[in-house]
């Protein structure tokens, strides 16, 4: 994983891992998953934040995941992939 836990969150099909914050349901039946550590605020579940501040703005202007072995991808929004 990379130092820091900022970026954007892995879509999955299925549960969390126990190392991972689960974020929630986002496109059926996809889960958002985070890095333990970082924060997903409610309204915008698909990002992980250092803090529990929305931090959106800064990762349009830089997108990443945020674990350094995901995937980004791009479609209607950002996301990753394993």
């Amino acid at each position: 994983m990379s130092a820091t836990n900022f970026g954007w969150a892995l879509r999955k099909n299925g549960s969390c891992l126990a190392s991972e914050v689960d974020c929630g349901e986002t496109v059926a039946p996809y889960r958002v998953c985070c890095p333990n550590g970082s924060f997903c605020p409610h309204a915008n579940n698909v990002a992980c934040c250092p803090s529990k501040s929305y931090c959106t703005d800064a990762l349009n202007g830089q997108p990443r995941c945020a674990n350094s072995t995901w995937d980004l991808f791009i479609n209607g929004g950002y996301f990753c992939c394993e």
